[in-house]
């Protein structure tokens, strides 16, 4: 095996998912070694969501990462890491662990994504100052001149995710404002391509002619099912009229929606989530919209996505695929599919990897589909 070409090698080692596997190939050659090490290091996941081991009651996950922050000073391996993703409702402590010993260690990094309660934006500040991302995803984050800042200082970022913007709580209240609207500079953000955010947020996030994608997120329960606010709707109008892909995580109005759309004259992929959203809905609406594709991000009762399938195709003739989520999770998901041409749905897998945007994995069949009917 350590005669193979190293592009063999990469591809044996790239299909192996068990840690324990990967650790025992460092043993077999110097040439595998340097293989699997890029295999463990280059895009490093600590997740709580996939560990269900404890060691005398504490998450081997936080083991884990202790270990990591403990080593992190003297482990060069980190320079190869150009992915880091940290998942965990875990106490500030060790949050605060984390972030101070891992974070300047990363010094080669391109995407950062961290799902916690709460970061503070000085905690980005802590990546070594050449670190230039193209993919930042946070769960909620402090709306400040420091985030400001820190998008300012990332000219190479590509993909803006961030589910939910906090500001410092007003002593005495309870409750949490929008963001206020600290404005980027007008050359922020050069290579943007694509924006999630919470629908109140993305106008800030307005008139950059590189973003292609759009997903809104909402700040509170309250709002998930309330008219689209219409500054948004305008700003959308007159700010992103180069985005071909728009998804809706949550439920909102439709007619609003619609709106939007109408007046997106590039917008080809759209997406939303079903929960909560009473069919039929008016699909005409959309009608003369250039609209090829449209994606159910979650379960719905099969039983009758064949006549919601049948009443898009009929309302909206640009439209040639409907996807309808059946199972998986993350990279790799399985839809039911239906087309124009070929009504009976079929089963179609998704993979889609975390460097891509939700529609990019769909957009080549669909041009295929499309040029053979």
């Amino acid at each position: 095996m350590p005669d193979l070409p190293q592009d063999i090698l990469t591809c044996i080692v790239e299909v192996v998912s068990d840690p324990k596997t990967l650790w025992a190939l460092l043993t077999v050659s110097r040439h595998i070694s340097g293989v699997a090490i890029l295999a463990i290091y280059g895009e490093l996941s600590i997740d709580s969501r996939n560990s269900t081991e404890y060691i005398n009651r504490v998450p081997k996950y936080i083991l884990t990462l202790q270990k990591l922050a403990r080593t992190a000073r003297s482990n060069r391996n980190l320079r190869l890491t150009t992915s880091f993703t940290f998942f965990g409702f875990d106490p500030h402590d060790v949050q605060d662990t984390f972030a101070q010993a891992i974070l300047p260690r990363l010094s080669n990094l391109r995407r950062l994504e961290i799902n916690t309660p709460h970061i503070d934006p000085k905690t980005l500040w802590l990546l070594p100052r050449r670190v230039k991302l193209t993919h930042l995803i946070l769960y909620t984050v402090t709306y400040s001149k420091h985030f400001i800042r820190f998008l300012d200082s990332q000219p190479n970022l590509r993909l803006l995710s961030v589910s939910m913007f906090q500001k410092p709580p007003v002593p005495g209240s309870t409750e949490q404002p929008l963001p206020p609207a600290i404005p980027l500079s007008p050359s922020a953000l050069p290579q943007l391509r694509s924006l999630e955010a919470p629908t109140r947020a993305i106008p800030q996030f307005s008139h950059r002619d590189t973003v292609v994608d759009l997903t809104f997120t909402s700040n509170a329960w309250g709002e998930r099912n309330a008219p689209f606010p219409i500054e948004v709707r305008d700003a959308l109008v007159t700010g992103f009229r180069s985005v071909r892909g728009v998804y809706f995580p949550h439920p909102i109005d439709f007619e609003g929606i619609a709106f939007v759309i109408r007046e997106l004259p590039n917008l080809q992929y759209f997406g939303m989530d079903t929960s909560a959203i009473a069919f039929p809905l008016p699909w005409h609406l959309l009608a003369a919209t250039p609209l090829k594709y449209i994606q159910f991000g979650d379960i719905l009762q099969l039983d009758f996505a064949a006549e919601i399938a049948a009443d898009v195709f009929n309302s909206i003739p640009s439209v040639d695929v409907l996807d309808v989520y059946q199972d998986g999770y993350g990279e790799r998901r399985v839809f039911q599919r239906f087309c124009r041409h070929a009504p009976e749905g079929i089963s179609a897998q998704i993979y889609r990897t975390q460097w891509q945007v939700w529609w990019e994995p769909v957009a080549r069949e669909i041009h295929e589909i499309c040029a053979n009917h």
